[in-house]
């Protein structure tokens, strides 16, 4: 058993329920409480949730039967305690409200039904439910879909791999102490390695939507700042060859027409492919004929096959290459710390909507900023901007540009659109559910 360092408890509440029913009351005296939230009419729904910040954890509670229920007038700590947020710790401090929880779950007020739902990021989620992280093999709170299968549409995964967690399923899979503790294995327990610290029904789990923006909408920005800073070189490398002044080099010029030359070879290659594949589907068809030679016809097929087998095998060599000739680019660009009038576009936009890069970790965006830059107009102002620089330099990459501003555009545009199914303070419906699915698989 590791020993706990430097745990200090600041606060802790030794009633959760009498607190709740205060609250009410407060609220009801005041005619705050709000009937027009999505919340059933006979409930009551109580937000607990934890976050770690300063030096210190703070778990705190939230009734979400108001106007604006993730106010911070709203948002009550009843617990504090200084130190790492380690599961350890967690079921340390919170441990004394997993029977004040169930009770608050059978509690009424006013004949409403009291439930009470859960918040806090990915991390804290994992730990307080006792799953082993989001590097397990299964690392979902909600489900035991396969990491792998993530990118599989819901009606293409094996039966195994849709089965829905449950916080009774979660108890049946805690194993893992009995099977020797050995992180090894926890992937044949469903990555359940400890018990939940206050179990609760999965369905009262809130999607952490801040935390998923941080981590999708960063990887969406860096694709398309990849793109424009590609398209800086070309233009450099264009308005080089006029004679004008420029910043990038020779070389980087260079294997940026490597890297022009290396997409015409793959399409070239691919529509090579598709003919192929189209042809040897017609030869097939007619195998099935009556009163065709079937030997003669049988090596006809397996001579097209090998060819499209080739073929598959060019077009992946040359992708492969593709690759290798961006990665070059990129490591190139970051040695010269290059930057192009195309990327330094943006810069102004991202003020614009009032969107600032963090000073460190990386230059990365808060929350606000993310919901910020997924509005309409933000996405229209980003992804326009390299186009006005490039019709002002060099028509000739009107369309180079024109391209990455539409593919970008449709990027950045269903990604918002998933996010707000599910990035409002209502409950999450069966239909938003449905077409957040339906938007994520295109």
């Amino acid at each position: 058993v590791k020993r706990l360092q430097s745990f200090r408890i600041i606060i802790i509440l030794r009633s959760t329920g009498v607190l709740v029913l205060h609250y009410l009351n407060l609220y009801d005296s005041c005619g705050k409480l709000s009937s027009s939230s999505g919340i059933p009419d006979d409930e009551i729904w109580v937000k607990l949730g934890g976050d770690h910040g300063g030096g210190s954890f703070k778990f705190v509670l939230q009734i979400a039967n108001v106007e604006y229920p993730n106010a911070v007038n709203n948002t009550i700590p009843i617990c504090i305690f200084e130190a790492q947020d380690s599961a350890p710790n967690l079921e340390t401090g919170l441990g004394v409200y997993r029977q004040q929880v169930l009770e608050l779950q059978n509690t009424t007020w006013h004949g409403k039904n009291i439930r009470v739902f859960a918040f806090g990021d990915c991390e804290y989620q994992t730990k307080s439910f006792g799953i082993s992280g989001s590097s397990g093999f299964r690392p979902c709170i909600h489900c035991l879909c396969p990491k792998k299968s993530f990118i599989t549409p819901p009606e293409s995964r094996q039966p195994d791999e849709s089965a829905i967690r449950t916080i009774e399923s979660l108890a049946a899979d805690y194993k893992f102490t009995a099977a020797g503790s050995d992180t090894r294995q926890a992937k044949l327990l469903n990555n359940v390695i400890r018990p939940a610290i206050i179990p609760m029904p999965i369905d009262q789990l809130i999607i952490p939507v801040l935390h998923l923006d941080l981590g999708i909408f960063p990887y969406l920005f860096d694709a398309f700042e990849r793109e424009v800073r590609l398209l800086d070189v070309k233009l450099a490398a264009a308005t080089s060859s006029q004679g004008s002044d420029s910043t990038v080099s020779t070389e980087l010029a260079n294997r940026y027409n490597d890297l022009d030359a290396a997409e015409i070879a793959i399409t070239s290659v691919a529509e090579q492919l598709d003919a192929q594949n189209q042809q040897l589907q017609y030869v097939m068809l007619f195998t099935i004929l009556p009163g065709d030679d079937g030997a003669a016809m049988q090596q006809l097929v397996q001579g097209l096959q090998e060819q499209v087998r080739a073929t598959d095998a060019q077009h992946k060599a040359q992708v492969d290459a593709r690759s290798r000739i961006e990665r070059d680019i990129d490591e190139r660009i970051k040695q010269k710390n290059f930057s192009g009038p195309c990327l330094a576009s943006i810069e102004p936009l991202l003020q614009k909507h009032n969107a600032q890069r963090q000073a460190y970790h990386g230059g990365a965006f808060v929350g606000n900023h993310v919901h910020r830059l997924l509005q309409p107009s933000a996405i229209t102002d980003l992804v326009s901007a390299p186009v006005t620089v490039v019709d002002s330099r060099c028509a000739a990459l009107h369309g180079a540009a024109i391209e990455i501003q539409q593919r970008h555009d449709k990027l950045l545009r269903k990604y918002a659109a998933c996010r707000h199914q599910f990035s409002h303070c209502n409950p999450v419906t069966d239909e938003e559910v449905e077409e957040s699915i339906r938007l994520a698989g295109k």
